[in-house]
């Protein structure tokens, strides 16, 4: 039996849940009500959909449910910060397979290594348990393992694991008919704050207007930035190159995506994951992108199904190149589907993760992956 514990069943977890369930038997243990921002985007409350998940917050009988399961289950997958820490104590005491799944802990700078409640909790959960056999780490990131180093916690213990929104799976030609028009169709989604970038289309779309490429951006979201945005924008006449499209609903999102020629994701290392980054490049399109974000870490290969820049002036500089080069935006846009697809999609995730868990259990070698969800990090 899996159990997976985090605060609320969402669309980047679901279908690798639904993978592990038709594999044994399988429980997501909810800690919290799906939040509200999510529920007025339009997502379903995923939580009382399932049959698999348990409502801890429910009642005492759930909360009671739930630990037992926790107890009691061949295999745990623990969302950090996302529930009562302990509620998995007497699991890690008894030295219990458990994996701890984890963003970066420094999205701002190292220096947040000495941040005394985040030195307190990491010590107190992690580092203190680092002489357990069976306490392994599932990295939401390229940069996770490397941050719970500085605590000394799962060495040569972390596995490449991330988030697993749905995957479509279509025909490449037909996908491709709708990209590759005369104009170039470019889009970003994120909310408008200044983590996001959001004022990076304007020096992209400038850029490209002065180079003479026939383009278009679309953004997509809402925020506190987005009327400040507008206003440059006019300010710099670029309203028939950049278009701002508000919120806009998530199964339209991805319609955006199929759409979209270039992808371009201009968060800083603040981002986690970044979902988009999946479902961008689900979607074919030729991702750009911060080398600092997480997703793009782990999942993105420099050139061979994206496109990663360090700076604003290599973003710009990259993006040119790109603009310039139909041929290479379809041959990113397909590695980046099969990518996708292949073996970062949820399927070959939680086929891994059954195989390597098995392995432990029954004290056999572990699988060692070279690419992908479970390779193990040196």
């Amino acid at each position: 039996m899996i159990v997976f514990i985090s605060n609320f069943l969402n669309h980047h977890q679901l279908e690798i849940c639904e993978e592990l369930a038709q594999r044994e038997e399988f429980y997501f243990i909810a800690s919290t009500p799906v939040a509200k921002e999510q529920l007025d985007l339009g997502y379903d409350d995923m939580n009382r959909i399932y049959p698999f998940v348990v409502r801890m917050y429910e009642s005492e009988a759930e909360r009671a449910r739930a630990q037992e399961l926790l107890d009691r289950a061949d295999a745990v997958i623990a969302g950090s910060c996302a529930f009562p820490f302990e509620m998995l104590v007497p699991r890690l005491k008894a030295d219990k397979l458990t994996f701890w799944f984890s963003e970066r802990l420094f999205k701002r700078s190292v220096l947040e290594l000495f941040y005394p409640p985040k030195l307190k909790r990491v010590l107190t959960q992690c580092t203190k348990y680092r002489k357990n056999k069976n306490f392994y780490l599932l990295c939401a990131g390229g940069y996770v393992a490397h941050d719970y180093a500085y605590y000394r916690a799962f060495k040569h213990k972390s596995f490449a694991w991330g988030y697993f929104p749905h995957i479509n799976h279509k025909d490449e030609g037909a996908l491709f008919e709708k990209k590759g028009g005369e104009k170039l169709q470019l889009l970003w989604t994120a909310r408008y704050l200044k983590l996001k970038r959001p004022k990076y289309m304007l020096k992209a779309a400038r850029a490209l207007k002065k180079a003479g490429v026939d383009f278009e951006i679309k953004m997509l979201g809402q925020g506190k930035l987005y009327d400040k945005i507008a206003a440059k924008i006019k300010k710099r006449h670029l309203e028939k190159e950049v278009i701002q499209l508000g919120a806009v609903p998530f199964k339209e999102v991805r319609n955006y995506m199929d759409a979209a020629d270039i992808f371009l994701f201009t968060s800083t290392r603040k981002e986690g994951w970044g979902a988009v980054v999946n479902e961008s490049m689900n979607s074919a399109c030729a991702l750009l992108a911060d080398r600092r974000i997480g997703a793009v870490k782990s999942m993105v290969k420099d050139g061979q199904n994206g496109v990663l820049y360090r700076n604003k002036r290599q973003f710009i500089k990259r993006l040119l190149l790109l603009a310039r080069d139909r041929d290479r935006i379809r041959a990113l846009g397909h590695e980046a589907y099969e990518t996708m697809t292949g073996i970062w999609s949820a399927q070959c995730a939680a086929e891994r993760f059954h195989t390597v868990y098995r392995a432990i259990c029954e004290k056999n070698e572990i699988v060692k992956y070279e690419d992908g969800p479970m390779t193990l990090i040196k």
